[in-house]
């Protein structure tokens, strides 16, 4: 019992902290971990390696978002035909 008490409450912390943070925040921890790395390991890296892996980042934020508006035009689109 005091095991589920102490672990609801800290999921009840991480929530909080996971819930303060923006949502480009969020989606730049996930595409770290998605690269099995977290964000303390990501700012120990050498500037060079930081830069290269922003650059990947934005790169695939601009992908999808070229793809999200790609499926909401042709979205838009087809709802004008009908």
């Amino acid at each position: 019992l005091l095991f589920v008490v102490i672990a609801g409450r800290y999921h009840g912390v991480a929530f909080l902290d996971y819930m303060s943070k923006t949502p480009e925040e969020r989606y730049f921890e996930s595409f770290l971990k998605s690269k099995g790395m977290t964000k303390e390991e990501f700012e120990a890296l050498p500037p060079e390696e930081k830069q290269a892996l922003l650059k990947e980042f934005q790169e695939m934020v601009r992908e999808r978002t070229e793809a999200e508006s790609a499926k909401k035009l042709a979205r838009t689109a087809a709802s004008e035909l009908l």
